[in-house]
């Protein structure tokens, strides 16, 4: 089993690319464009996004691809493809678990990409050595957020409190957990296969 995902990632309208240096302009650009939208909910976002504050998050980004502690993808319109998102799979929780993450431009909501890059994640996440289950965290008051771990067949395991990160939060933060044993039977499965398996077909 790997050690790293692949680079790029496809499921249905999500495709999924390795963050670089290089990607500044469109990660600016997505991300002022989605500055408001955002703000309640992420901490990152309490100021507008500018290269200086964006070029840390890449450099980052490859720093720890290379070390194996996250993976970080810009999500990528089908059509442009123009950046319509950012997510990732980190190792920041306990031995053997990745969390996703993840968020989607504001012009690009309610499409079904944030399922479908999560989806995409973790069929990655447990292709990768050690790998025993894939969490998504998430804050109870962000009703958009919650719905995508629900609607990949996630377990939700606990609620904990944390520090108040940013406006609209409670501090009440719901883990959403999906093991190896679980995953070949899940929706999220279903789903990513079901994705493959139609662009599979439209290639040939």
């Amino acid at each position: 089993m790997a050690t790293c995902p692949p680079e790029q990632l496809s499921c249905g309208k999500a495709h999924l690319q390795r963050w670089r240096r290089s990607d500044l302009e469109a990660l600016v650009a997505a991300s002022k464009a989605s500055w408001r939208h955002l703000q309640p909910w992420m901490l990152w976002a309490q100021n507008e996004p500018d290269e200086q504050s964006s070029l840390p998050y890449l450099e980052s980004a490859e720093t720890q691809w290379d070390a194996g502690e996250a993976f970080q993808y810009a999500i990528l319109d089908a059509v442009g493809p123009a950046v319509v998102g950012s997510c990732g799979l980190m190792r920041r929780i306990d031995e053997g678990g990745l969390e996703i993450g993840y968020w989607v431009h504001v012009a690009h909501t309610r499409k079904g990409l944030a399922t479908a890059a999560a989806a995409a994640l973790t069929s990655a996440g447990f292709g990768l050595r050690g790998v025993s289950h894939v969490e998504i965290h998430v804050d109870q008051a962000n009703v958009a957020s919650r719905a995508v771990p629900a609607r990949l067949g996630y377990q939700h395991v606990a609620t904990r409190h944390r520090d108040q990160q940013a406006p609209a939060e409670t501090g009440q933060d719901e883990i959403w957990r999906l093991t190896c044993d679980e995953w070949p039977l899940s929706r999220a499965a279903a789903i990513y296969s079901e994705h493959v398996c139609a662009a599979d077909a439209e290639s040939d």
